[in-house]
């Protein structure tokens, strides 16, 4: 394709239906991921929408899929070899490659969410990461305070959590503010301690020292790979 159609006044962005989807994944609920991708994928495979609106879309539900799955604990690394082509060059595909490859993506992580979820999160658990996505930007936020706002004790919270969503509670925090913080680092040049205050982390310090721990580097050297 050379050319790109004009986006259609009476398309839409299904922004909810993908913000839902990513909530779905990163509380690894394999059964709801699928029913919402298909949904999405089968509106562009039957629906009348232009060039231009379905690759937008592709490369939105991706990158949104790949950062859910790394959110909710599990590891992407696979899934991206299995697609390394579009990853490398993600800028040179058509359509038509685009949405296959967004298919495969969806379809294997609803199989690595079935494969990696010991239970599904529901009652407490699933009321418990609806709080942390609410909260998570707040440094006070701990293992203990969450306990404590959803009386349970620590061990019987830590426990519930690691048994639901197969990763540790703090680890998960972790994980849910340094998505945040990556997509900041790399996308905006607001200072690392700006990005330290709005993730959550309270300070550049706390940023810079879990930074080294999950991915062995510093945040400028980061934002610079």
């Amino acid at each position: 394709y050379d050319t790109f159609d004009t986006l259609s006044p009476m398309e839409k962005f299904p922004q909810d239906e993908i913000n839902t989807l990513f909530q779905a994944i990163v509380s690894r609920n394999a059964d709801q991921t699928e029913h919402i991708s298909q949904s999405i994928l089968q509106s562009l495979r039957e629906g009348n929408v232009s060039m231009l609106f379905g690759i937008s879309l592709c490369y939105h539900l991706i990158n949104r899929c790949t950062t859910a799955l790394e959110q909710a604990g599990l590891d992407n690394s696979a899934l991206v070899q299995k697609h390394s082509q579009f990853f490398v060059s993600p800028s040179s595909h058509p359509f038509g490659e685009l949405l296959e490859v967004a298919e495969s993506i969806c379809q294997d992580i609803v199989v690595m969410l079935r494969e990696n979820t010991p239970a599904a999160a529901s009652g407490p658990i699933q009321e418990v990461l609806t709080y942390i996505h609410q909260n998570y930007q707040n440094s006070n936020l701990t293992v203990k305070l969450i306990a404590m706002e959803h009386k349970m004790s620590v061990s019987n919270l830590s426990h519930q959590f690691k048994n639901s969503m197969g990763v540790n509670l703090s680890e998960y925090i972790d994980l849910l503010r340094l998505t945040q913080a990556r997509q900041l680092l790399t996308q905006t040049d607001t200072t690392i301690e700006a990005i330290a205050q709005e993730c959550g982390f309270g300070s550049s310090v706390s940023l810079i020292r879990k930074i080294r721990r999950y991915y062995g580097m510093t945040p400028t050297e980061y934002r610079n790979l």
